[in-house]
């Protein structure tokens, strides 16, 4: 099966994907419980890895998930759930593909960072409403929930053209990125033991 995924999701895209040729469709930010029910759908039960129904169970920060699967502490400030699915789409004998994905992402969100305080400091809606939609969609990806979440509310600012209060929602997502930094350059010295 061939499953459709974009960022824009526009009503129509869904058919318009169907109609291009593509089984199933699925739009960004991809949540778990989403991309699970459409591989559910279109994966034989049989081929699905031992535990997938586990997968709809709770999974703690630490110790053993409810189906005995050891889940690796990777700070508070980062979804432990997406950073397995993304340590699990590593390939055997490839370079470490969590280590490049941060690496590109902490580069990325301090461009995405200076970008969004330069465009509240010159009052540019549209940049922001632009910036902080590049962070909430990578961030949400990387499991960095609060820095999305405060990067919505920022995108939603832009979008309203009023940009009162935007200072405030500046300083708040830059010490989310400040928690979260440090929780991904963990996970990075990990990589290179």
């Amino acid at each position: 099966p061939v499953i459709a995924m974009t960022a824009n999701a526009m009503q129509g895209d869904r058919e318009k994907a169907l109609q291009a040729g593509m089984d199933d469709y699925l739009a960004k930010p991809v949540k778990s419980e989403e991309l699970r029910n459409i591989l559910k759908r279109w994966v034989p039960r049989e081929t699905l890895e031992p535990g997938i129904d586990d997968a709809d169970k709770e999974v703690p920060n630490s110790g053993s998930a409810t189906d005995g699967t050891v889940v690796e502490e990777v700070g508070p400030c980062l979804d432990p759930a997406i950073i397995q699915t993304l340590r699990d789409l590593q390939d055997d004998g490839e370079p470490d593909l969590l280590a490049e994905l941060i690496g590109l992402y902490l580069e990325e969100a301090v461009k995405r960072l200076a970008e969004l305080r330069e465009a509240v400091e010159a009052g540019d809606a549209d940049a922001v409403e632009r910036a902080a939609h590049t962070l909430k969609g990578s961030s949400g990806n990387m499991g960095a929930a609060r820095v999305a979440e405060v990067s919505s509310s920022l995108q939603d600012l832009g979008s309203s053209g009023d940009l009162s209060g935007a200072s405030e929602l500046i300083e708040r997502l830059e010490a989310e990125f400040d928690r979260v930094r440090p929780a991904f350059e963990a996970e990075l010295s990990k990589a290179g033991r």
